[in-house]
C-alpha cells in the first residue's frame, strides 16, 4: 500500500514540475524558418505578439483594418511601443519606415518597432540613424526571441491579450 502512495505522490510531483518547464505557451514551429513563410500577414502578427508576450510585454494585436498602420500596441516598463509587421520576402523599403516614424507622436509612443521578416533596405537604415527609439527586428531576431530560455519571472499567459495594463486605450 505504501508503495502505491509513494508512486502516486512522485507521479504528481513530476507532472506538476513539467508544467513549468514544458510550457504550452511556446510554439514548437517557431524554430522552423520555413513555417513562418506559411503564415499570412494576420497570423504572422499574432505569432509575433505571442513572442513579445513571452518576453514580458503586454501586447495587443490591432484590428485588421483601420489600425493606422499599427499592427501591435505593447507596454513594458511603463513604456508604450508601436509595432508594425512587414512579412515580406524582400527587404522593406524606406517609405513604411518613414510612415511608422511619422505616427509616433500621434499615438504617444515611447518606442517604435518594425518587424520586417527580410529586414529593411540600406535607405531605411540610413533614415534610422539618430533615432534610438526605433528598433528593427528581422525574422531571425523574432525566432531567437521565441526560443530563448525563459526565466521563471518571464512566464506569463501568452494567449492572454493584455495583462494589467495601465491607461489602456479603447480597442473597439
Amino acid at each position: 500500500m505504501w508503495i502505491a502512495v509513494i508512486w502516486y505522490v512522485v507521479y504528481w510531483i513530476k507532472l506538476l514540475s513539467q508544467e513549468k518547464t514544458t510550457s504550452p505557451r511556446i510554439n514548437t514551429n517557431w524554430a522552423d524558418r520555413n513555417w513562418w513563410w506559411t503564415l499570412d500577414g494576420w497570423e504572422f502578427e499574432e505569432e509575433v505578439a505571442r513572442i513579445f508576450r513571452l518576453n514580458g510585454y503586454k501586447a495587443k494585436v490591432t484590428k485588421k483594418t483601420g489600425d493606422g498602420g499599427i499592427d501591435i500596441i505593447m507596454y513594458k516598463d511603463e513604456e508604450k511601443y508601436l509595432v508594425q509587421c512587414k512579412h515580406y520576402q524582400n527587404e522593406v523599403p524606406v517609405e513604411p519606415v518613414r510612415a511608422l516614424n511619422g505616427v509616433r507622436e500621434d499615438f504617444g509612443a515611447d518606442k517604435l518597432i518594425m518587424v520586417a521578416s527580410s529586414g529593411i533596405t540600406k535607405a531605411g537604415h540610413e533614415f534610422l540613424k539618430n533615432k534610438p527609439y526605433f528598433i528593427v527586428y528581422d525574422l531571425e531576431d523574432i525566432i531567437g526571441m521565441g526560443l530563448r530560455p525563459l526565466e521563471e519571472d518571464d512566464i506569463i499567459d501568452a494567449e492572454a491579450e493584455v495583462l494589467e495594463v495601465k491607461k489602456l486605450p479603447n480597442w473597439d
